[in-house]
């Protein structure tokens, strides 16, 4: 049985994870201001100087399919870091409730490292397509191509995949251990 200190600090944690959800759409908020503001930005940093201003790429400059692409794969993105965070607030959720060996836990945890170990190879493709579009339609003078992918997180992924089988095996060495006492 977990302490009570264990359960009140993932009660703690399941109230912070509340908190990231209400402050969820002030972040996204914050990250498209500070895109759509880059030129502005770029313009104090750099001045009127047209070279050193051609040699910083902004998106408002960049044709309809680049800039098309560009939000579609940032809400892809956004889509796919709110959903390891639901199911990470599912985990810490079924933890705060004692909820630890059952399993909807253990497939929440196997989603998550799913995703993790496959998001960098998956965004990894997406920005090297993105890099392409950039090159062809002219909005950039170079495809600058991503070439190896986030390895530590793919590892970190696979080990809570792992871990979750682990899991999994030990609740039903549990649930074949009950059945024979």
């Amino acid at each position: 049985m977990a302490t009570a200190r264990t359960m009140k600090i993932f009660r703690l944690l399941d109230t912070g994870f509340w908190l990231i959800w209400i402050a969820f759409p002030l972040f996204i908020w914050s990250a498209v201001s500070a895109i759509l503001a880059a030129p502005e930005v770029a313009r104090e940093i750099v001045g009127d100087d047209p070279v050193c201003l051609a040699g910083v790429p902004m998106l408002e400059n960049f044709s309809l399919p680049s800039q098309i692409a560009y939000w579609s794969i940032s809400t892809i993105e956004v889509a796919v870091y709110a959903t390891i965070l639901f199911l990470v607030h599912r985990v810490i959720h079924r933890c705060a409730t004692g909820q630890v060996f059952v399993q909807p836990m253990i497939r929440f945890l196997r989603r998550i490292g799913w995703i993790i170990s496959l998001w960098p190879v998956v965004s990894q493709v997406l920005y090297n397509l993105l890099a392409w579009l950039y090159y062809a339609q002219g909005d950039m003078p170079a495809a600058y191509w991503i070439t190896w992918p986030d390895l530590p997180a793919v590892g970190v992924g696979l080990l809570l995949v792992t871990l979750s089988y682990a899991m999994d095996m030990a609740v039903q060495m549990h649930d074949e251990a009950q059945l024979t006492v």
